[in-house]
């Protein structure tokens, strides 16, 4: 079977001809080189680039591509058609050609691929796996229609169908990321439609739905990464009552009788609802927008591409493309969204009674809420960007008293400055005259290193640069070693001295952060201290990396590399769990869970 699509603009062969301009985008510089020798014209272009990690400099009314999104793997479907979506301009359609089911019985599938595979024999007689996910029309429709695309199938010939998807335009964005309970939130939305619906709902072990509203709807064009977008803005009345906690605004032009998903890459605006007054909880749980900022490629760019982003964009933790590799062990959601770290770490927390009100850095970049009668803050995931304000904020809570958990990695690593009205953040990653092709970790001197001014573990115990990093594909499978099963945090755990947890569900990574160490008599871990780390942080973990891993730029040492998780005490106690993926554990290994159970019913 095999299927064809009509789009308003021509494709394949005669898209050249009808177009003022073309674009030819591709990783290999071979099959640039062959399109350029058939598609010749001063107003084409060709560029050598991945597509999941370019960044496009203007918007097409029409994209094409043929037998591509069978190589797609599923976990990456949604972010490549956020790409998409990104790339074309308002009313804008996609094109397409490829393999239906059909062309399964000519395939070889490897079985033991962890993402559909099939192997491939060239006449030279060599032999190559590739990814090859063949769609039936039916399924491929609906898929799309739920990412936000209307679209249309039909049979063209014996093995290939060709899907064409048109743009269903809404998208927005909040003034800022949050908003105290009976005051305004101000809403920026664009919408071709003529009116549309945004229903609210807050996070926690399921969704609730909170409220809803209707507005009349406005088109806006979309902007670049490092201006504000300025879109219509709508005011909405936050009810008073409306519990603290991490809520999605879904946006929708058409009426839907059932729950929808609560992570997309369009058509979401995450927000944070701050008490109204201080409401006697103990734990304030951070949500890291400044990292979800970093990210986000809205508009053509990220803190990964450009110095400056603004943050009145579509796309912080949901609703917008993101910059990043997919997980292998967590295929439901992108790395970098609220959805991978944050929100299983909520919904856990909510499932097991633990009460916390929320916030984001920006609050605490603008003192609030630390001096609200907190005893915990606590934090999960992937907190990577601090400004100066934060973190000078969060250790006076911890020297008047307080404590923090930190059930992430890479935290604190890089420095943003935050534009005095909140709207933008600019980060200076690259030393004095380099190129744009240097790894900033891997450099010393690098302005915004928060490790070459202020160590970041001076707070925190730990640091990346003595952990590491490992981004691509399945790693080898790493836990934490105990080294001390009578320290309380393992208490009820089952766990002594010398034990492993966390192995074989990969605990250690996707980053890890460590202290400097050495060995004392008995064989135990103790923090050198050289690198910043107080002297008094307990090892109570520890998982040694190995060579593979990606590694950043630290000062001269001895110490291994090595993920250590810990405490320490000074007026308040700092834990940290020192790996990104502990989150993604808590609903299944009990062991996980007990850790996290003791040390936030110990410290609040």
């Amino acid at each position: 079977m095999s299927w064809s699509a009509r789009a308003e603009r021509a494709s394949g062969p005669s898209c050249s001809p009808t177009a003022r301009t073309l674009t030819a985008l591709d990783a290999a510089p071979e099959m640039l080189r062959i399109a350029h020798a058939r598609m010749r014209g001063t107003a084409n272009r060709f560029i050598e680039a991945d597509i999941f990690n370019w960044e496009r400099d203007r918007q097409y009314d029409t994209v094409f591509f043929a037998v591509w999104l069978s190589h797609v793997p599923p976990v990456e479907m949604e972010a490549f058609w956020a790409l998409l979506r990104w790339a074309l301009a308002p009313g804008g359609c996609v094109v397409f050609l490829d393999d239906s089911l059909a062309k399964a019985e000519f395939e070889e599938p490897v079985a033991e691929a962890h993402v559909p595979t099939v192997r491939r024999c060239l006449a030279d007689g060599s032999q190559h796996l590739t990814v090859k996910v063949l769609h039936d029309a039916p399924s491929l429709t609906s898929q799309l229609n739920d990412l936000g695309w209307k679209a249309h199938i039909e049979p063209i010939g014996a093995y290939r169908m060709s899907p064409g998807g048109r743009m269903t335009s809404i998208n927005g964005y909040p003034a800022r990321p949050s908003v105290r309970a009976g005051e305004i939130l101000r809403l920026h939305i664009a919408t071709s439609a003529p009116r549309f619906r945004v229903d609210f709902y807050r996070w926690g072990t399921t969704p609730q739905h909170a409220g809803h509203t209707e507005w009349p709807g406005r088109i806006a064009d979309p902007g670049t990464f490092d201006r504000d977008w300025q879109w219509p803005v709508y005011e909405f009345l936050v009810p008073a009552d409306w519990k603290s906690g991490v809520y999605i605004a879904v946006l929708s032009t058409e009426p839907d009788s059932c729950t929808p998903p609560m992570d997309s890459r369009e058509a979401r605006i995450l927000l944070v609802v701050t008490p109204a007054a201080p409401s006697g909880r103990k734990i304030l749980y951070k949500i890291p927008t400044f990292t979800y900022q970093a990210y986000n490629t809205a508009g053509g760019g990220s803190l990964y591409s450009a110095s400056h982003v603004t943050m009145r964009r579509p796309g912080c933790g949901v609703g917008g493309p993101i910059k990043g590799l997919p997980d292998p062990y967590d295929s439901t959601s992108p790395r970098q969204t609220f959805a991978h770290w944050d929100a299983p770490f909520v919904a856990w927390m909510e499932e097991n009674g633990v009460e916390s009100d929320f916030c984001t850095d920006l609050d605490l970049h603008e003192g609030r809420h630390l001096n609200d009668g907190y005893r915990l803050l606590v934090s999960a995931g992937h907190d990577e960007y601090w400004s100066t304000d934060v973190r000078r904020n969060v250790t006076a809570f911890r020297d008047a008293g307080g404590s923090i958990a930190n059930f992430g990695a890479n935290t604190c690593w890089w420095r943003v400055d935050v534009a005095p009205n909140g709207a933008g953040l600019s980060c200076d990653k690259f030393p004095p005259g380099a190129s744009a092709e240097t790894d900033p970790d891997a450099s010393h001197g690098c302005p915004d290193h928060w490790w070459e001014s202020e160590p970041e573990n001076a707070l925190l115990g730990v640091s990346y640069r003595n952990g590491g990093g490992h981004w691509d594909g399945p790693r080898a499978p790493l836990g934490f070693t105990v080294t001390d099963g009578d320290h309380w945090i393992f208490s009820g755990t089952g766990l002594r001295t010398g034990d492993v947890f966390g192995r074989e569900a990969a605990l250690i990574g996707y980053e890890c952060d460590g202290a400097t160490y050495e060995l004392d008599t008995a064989g135990r871990p103790r923090p050198t201290g050289q690198d910043g780390t107080p002297k008094d942080f307990e090892i109570l973990g520890i998982a040694p990396l190995p060579s593979d891993w990606n590694f950043a730029a630290r000062e001269p040492t001895t110490s291994p590399r090595a993920a250590t998780l810990g405490l320490y005490t000074a007026a308040g106690t700092v834990f940290t769990a020192a790996t990104t993926d502990w989150a993604r554990l808590l609903a299944t290994d009990p062991q996980v869970a007990s850790i996290t159970c003791n040390v936030i019913t110990r410290l609040s």
